[in-house]
């Protein structure tokens, strides 16, 4: 707020000015519904839990034995260790036996579900096992086959809890829950299939894959 005085004395003319003044007001306005204004809030409460990680382990090597051959066809070994052969193939016994796959560690050690995959499945070709003499030779593992274990269902499949892990697309993985009060370490057992054309040379043949599981 500013003020000008003029005052006439005796002919002279003096001129004060009042020094400006700013007032700055506050005013409360009530609440027309007679209560103070309100501010919407949601409230969070996130959880975290950290499981046990996944260990894999190798609890015994698949191993085919030895077979004689006068055409194409197959050898197998069961999830119990069993060999036997199809079509112009003849199982002949010595140094075969089943693959076991051990779970030294799973997630909380239950009600957690795993995808198994066998990665060279997964090529569309199958498990190469080359000739160890000649590399040029090779048969191939085409499928893989796991034993029931009560301490897993196979999700999608109801109660049987075999299944198999074939070559090509999709079907080279398989999601697997593990039950409330899953016993660990797990073994479990699996077998194989061998396919050969029947040109292959006669000597020793060895390959290698690899059984990854992964958290759905």
């Amino acid at each position: 707020m500013s003020v000008s005085v003029n005052n006439k004395n005796e002919g002279s003319k003096t001129k004060l000015l009042a020094a400006s003044a700013t007032v700055a007001l506050s005013a409360f306005v009530p609440n027309p519904n007679g209560a103070l204004a309100q501010t919407p809030t949601a409230s969070f409460t996130p959880t975290a839990e950290i499981v046990e990680e996944i260990d894999l382990q190798v609890g015994q090597e698949l191993l085919f034995g030895k077979f004689a051959m006068h055409g194409a066809g197959t050898i197998l070994v069961s999830t119990a260790g069993a060999q036997s052969s199809n079509g112009s193939v003849t199982a002949l016994g010595d140094n075969f036996q089943n693959g076991i796959l051990k779970f030294n560690a799973a997630p909380a050690g239950a009600g957690n579900t795993l995808v198994l995959s066998a990665v060279e499945l997964g090529t569309g070709s199958g498990i190469q096992m080359t000739g160890t003499n000649n590399a040029t030779q090779a048969i191939t593992i085409t499928k893989l086959t796991f034993a029931a274990d009560a301490d897993l269902s196979v999700v999608g499949v109801g109660t049987n809890n075999t299944f198999t892990l074939d070559s090509g697309g999709a079907a080279h993985t398989q999601s697997i829950l593990f039950v409330t009060g899953a016993s660990i370490p797990l073994n479990l057992d699996f077998g194989g299939r061998v396919v050969v054309a029947g040109t292959e040379d006669d000597q020793g043949y060895s390959g290698a894959f690899d059984i990854v599981a992964s958290f759905k």
